[in-house]
C-alpha cells in the first residue's frame, strides 16, 4: 500500500476519505498544517493512530498507536519546526473501515 500524500496541500480545511486495514497507513501531513482531525466512521469498531515505530503497510503496532472509538474523531496538533513529524499512520482495528481526516489551520 502506497502513503497518502497531502504533502502539497495549501487550502484548508482540507477533508479526505479512505478505507484502511490492519495494516499502517501512512499519511503524509501536509507542510502548513497545524492539525489534524481523524475520522473513524465505523458503527461497531475502532481505528488507531501513531507516528513512532510504524511503517507503512506493515501491520499496526497497537502498543505504539492511540485508539479511536467507534463513530469518534479526534483532533491531533502538529507542530512546527524541528519536532514535527512528516507523517502520521492510521489502522482498523479489524477488517477494512473507511477513515475520514480533516487537515487544517488555526485562524
Amino acid at each position: 500500500m502506497a502513503a497518502i500524500n497531502f504533502e502539497s496541500i495549501n487550502v484548508f480545511p482540507h477533508v479526505k476519505a479512505f478505507s484502511v486495514t490492519t495494516n499502517a497507513q501512512e499519511l503524509i501531513v501536509p507542510a502548513t498544517a497545524q492539525y489534524v482531525i481523524i475520522g473513524n466512521t465505523s458503527a461497531s469498531d475502532k481505528i488507531y493512530y501513531g507516528q513512532n515505530g510504524q511503517t507503512d503497510a506493515a501491520a499496526f503496532d497497537t502498543a505504539l498507536g492511540f485508539d479511536v472509538p467507534a463513530a469518534n474523531a479526534v483532533p491531533v496538533d502538529l507542530p512546527t519546526g524541528s519536532t514535527r513529524a512528516t507523517s502520521i499512520f492510521v489502522a482498523s482495528h479489524t477488517g477494512t473501515i473507511t477513515v475520514q481526516v480533516a487537515f487544517n489551520r488555526r485562524s
